[in-house]
């Protein structure tokens, strides 16, 4: 399986419950996909205008391909671009509670699970959580050789992404 058909077979998973955007580029970086999920709970008395309680989860996806092998440098500039670009992808709301960031990288990388594929580690609060929080999950992923390494908070994902590298 090549890095096509492994974004092509992944997009068409995550469609019935993501609104898919292909080829989006955030402030100057270009990502292959961004999928969104949207979950608004809200209780009201009576009737909706009587709403006592409101929140909200939301997912982003973005998926980029790598044409050569991903190195630290590559990790440590995508944290560096979430850091600074946090807010955009997840904006903090009165109703907003958290955001799920996963990063999907598609390429080659080192034998083994490399330390900086598996110590990666983003999370914000907003306003010490009362407005919400985000959390990133990092999921590398070489289709040809049919190899996963995830951080601590992608490892949830991970059955999900080999189903799709084994037909």
């Amino acid at each position: 399986m090549n890095t096509k058909d492994f974004s092509r077979i992944l997009t068409n998973k995550l469609l019935t419950s993501f609104d898919i955007e292909k080829n989006v580029d955030i402030e100057g970086m270009n990502f292959d996909f961004r999928g969104r999920y949207n979950e608004k709970i809200t209780r009201y008395f009576a009737f909706k205008e009587l709403t006592y309680e409101s929140f909200e989860s939301n997912e982003v996806i973005l998926c980029k391909s790598y044409p050569e092998k991903i190195t630290r440098r590559d990790i440590e500039t995508l944290k560096g671009f979430i850091r600074k670009k946090c807010s955009l992808m997840a904006p903090p709301k009165s109703d907003h509670m958290s955001t799920c960031l996963t990063l999907i990288l598609i390429s080659e990388f080192e034998d083994g699970e490399p330390d900086y594929i598996k110590k990666f580690r983003f999370y914000r609060s907003y306003a010490f959580g009362f407005k919400g929080w985000v959390n990133c999950k990092l999921i590398c992923v070489d289709p040809e050789k049919k190899r996963v390494a995830t951080n601590r908070e992608g490892r949830k994902e991970l059955k999900f992404i080999q189903n799709i590298l084994s037909p």
